[in-house]
């Protein structure tokens, strides 16, 4: 009768645990399709304010500028007004919860998380990038064109290959850092 209840305990502990993890990835797995969102229509912004500051003389409202590094400034300056430079600093730190909270993955997933974090490495490339444009505008265009894409197959591929494991969230939920 108690080798049955420890039995019992250990399979239902279990259980929760990838439960728990499936939980956590499909909520990290949601928050990193919205930092790619957010950090490429900022990337894809800040490529054409500094091709039109060098090749017409304007910043992000048309304006003269005098130079580039001007209207890049001017334009960050704008997007930290506006509250989106925020918005994905604070996306990428729950992003970052969700995945620390699955580092202790059931081994039936280890190949999912694994996946998971090769996608989440260039998630978080392309927010850094978002957030301080680094490098020549050519470069930089590149490098932001090729992490988008990129990141759109590795999408596509994990939803594929680990959608049984994704269950149904509540893409309205409120972030809870207490999970």
């Amino acid at each position: 009768s108690y080798f049955i209840v420890v039995c019992a305990s250990i399979l239902l502990s279990g259980c929760n645990r990838t439960q728990k993890f499936d939980q956590n990835l499909s909520l990290g797995f949601e928050k990193a399709k919205e930092l790619t969102c957010l950090s490429g229509v900022v990337g894809e912004m800040t490529s054409r304010t500094w091709h039109k500051a060098i090749f017409d003389n304007k910043d992000h409202t048309g304006q003269y500028c005098f130079n580039f590094n001007y209207a890049l400034e001017t334009f960050y300056d704008y997007l930290e007004d506006e509250g989106t430079l925020q918005l994905i600093r604070t996306t990428k730190k729950e992003l970052d919860v969700y995945v620390k909270a699955m580092a202790d993955c059931p081994r039936s997933r280890k190949n999912a998380y694994d996946d998971f974090i090769n996608y989440v490495t260039d998630v978080m490339a392309l927010a850094d990038l978002a957030l301080e444009p680094k490098g020549s505008l050519n470069a930089y265009s590149d490098n932001i064109y090729e992490l988008v894409n990129r990141i759109k197959k590795e999408q596509d591929v994990f939803e594929i290959k680990y959608g049984e494991f994704l269950v149904e969230v509540n893409s309205s939920s409120t972030f809870n850092e207490d999970w």
